[in-house]
């Protein structure tokens, strides 16, 4: 099959990007043909399609000026339909499969070419761009917020909300920019009117989407990502003498809350590997309190990476936002590492209690206190049946064959 995968951008900036060429990978690996459409970024992976690459506008470092200048880029852009045109000619993809395209990329004005061309459209849905103009359904000051999820995004706009994984400044052009550009989305260039199929990587994300719009719940489908299990890779059942998290630094995953919680437990030893806004805030934190038993270790990927998943006693994710399917819970199954975290989003689909881990409530520094306490205490044969049961929970919910087999079931019903 001749696929056609389009992303706001061609190189690994976060786990939506991650799926996004590894679907490119498994596909190629199958035989399929692959093509790519993204924005050209200098730090974009090379490929044969770059050619057919948007320009990038680089909105996070324009001036007010240069974003006024530029504000009807966030709704449409001839570039992008002139381009995309010219790679369906030449290229003649069968399906495309779309993973990020909002928040000032590739626009809703690439949906109508594909229509126009008679392609069948896949959407992946990693976040709640399609309910929140600022993608996370959290407000400034970082509480749970659903007002928007509706269509009614003046709300955005009344609570000053920006993009919470870049800054917590409640900035009013930022909000009119991203209500503007639901607003116009919803209007002018309604995905669902293009859309073949939604794929959500969560029960949890496809039962809000259906909640607030009813259409998601008849044309989706739940396919968690998916991970590689090579053989020169073994789980690690026994375990190590510290606890660790790993992800983006910022407020939503919880590790200033994480951060409270093991100051206070000195026997138990927590590594931070990351990097994001919070960086510096943490070193701050372990040198003003002392703490003894918090590393920050900065931002590790790899087999580095991978080394110290392996020799961690229990992987935590602490986030305080509706996390979908996080890859980070995937890498530590895929490890032997069972995982504490926090009861919200999709993480319970994943971390089941006293199978593949501990939950505890999100944003509570007792409540993660008295999980780790649950964890130390357990024996060895204990945490090696959960270390056992998060491997094989991994391998038959992740492994990339089944999500193959998946994916081309869906694809193939698209072209009948």
């Amino acid at each position: 099959m001749n696929i056609l995968l389009i992303n706001n951008v061609h190189y690994n900036r976060g786990g939506a990007d991650k799926v996004y060429l590894n679907t490119g990978r498994l596909m190629a690996e199958h035989g399929h043909k692959v093509s790519y459409f993204a924005i050209n970024n200098p730090e974009n992976l090379p490929s044969e399609y770059s050619r057919y690459f948007l320009s990038n506008p680089d909105f996070k470092h324009q001036s007010v000026f240069a974003k006024l200048k530029s504000f009807p880029r966030y709704f449409f852009s001839g570039e992008a339909q002139r381009n995309l045109q010219q790679l369906i000619t030449e290229q003649k993809p069968a399906l495309a499969h779309i993973h990020l395209l909002y928040g000032g990329g590739l626009t809703s004005s690439i949906l109508p070419v594909l229509k126009k061309n008679k392609i069948p459209v896949v959407l992946t849905i990693h976040d709640y761009k399609l309910l929140c103009p600022v993608l996370t359904l959290m407000d400034n000051s970082f509480n749970i917020c659903e007002q928007c999820a509706g269509g009614n995004y003046a709300h955005c706009i009344l609570k000053l909300c920006n993009q919470i994984t870049l800054s917590t400044d409640k900035n009013l052009f930022n909000s009119l920019i991203f209500s503007s550009e639901s607003w116009f989305r919803d209007i002018f260039y309604h995905y669902n009117r293009y859309v073949s199929r939604y794929i959500f990587v969560s029960e949890f994300s496809r039962n809000i989407h259906a909640r607030y719009k009813p259409f998601f719940a008849a044309k989706s489908q739940v396919l968690f990502n998916f991970i590689d299990f090579s053989d020169k890779e073994k789980p690690i059942h026994a375990r190590g003498d510290y606890y660790l998290f790993f992800g983006r630094l910022s407020k939503e995953k919880g590790i200033l809350t994480l951060l409270d919680a093991f100051s206070e437990m000195q026997d138990s030893k927590l590594l931070i590997i990351g990097n994001g806004e919070l960086a510096a805030d943490i070193q701050t934190y372990i040198t003003g309190h002392q703490t003894q038993n918090i590393t920050l270790l900065g931002y590790k990927t790899g087999e580095e990476l991978k080394s110290y998943i392996s020799g961690s006693r229990f992987v935590m994710l602490p986030s305080q936002w509706y996390e979908n399917n996080p890859l980070s819970v995937i890498e530590a199954f895929r490890l032997g590492k069972p995982v504490l975290g926090a009861s919200i989003g999709g993480i319970p689909e994943l971390v089941k209690e006293g199978e593949t881990g501990y939950l505890f409530n999100p944003g509570s520094v007792m409540s993660i206190r008295q999980a780790v306490e649950k964890a130390n205490a357990i024996t060895d044969q204990e945490y090696a049946e959960l270390s056992h049961n998060s491997y094989e929970f991994a391998f038959r919910n992740f492994n990339a064959e089944s999500h193959y087999a998946s994916l081309m079931e869906l694809y193939e019903s698209l072209q009948s």
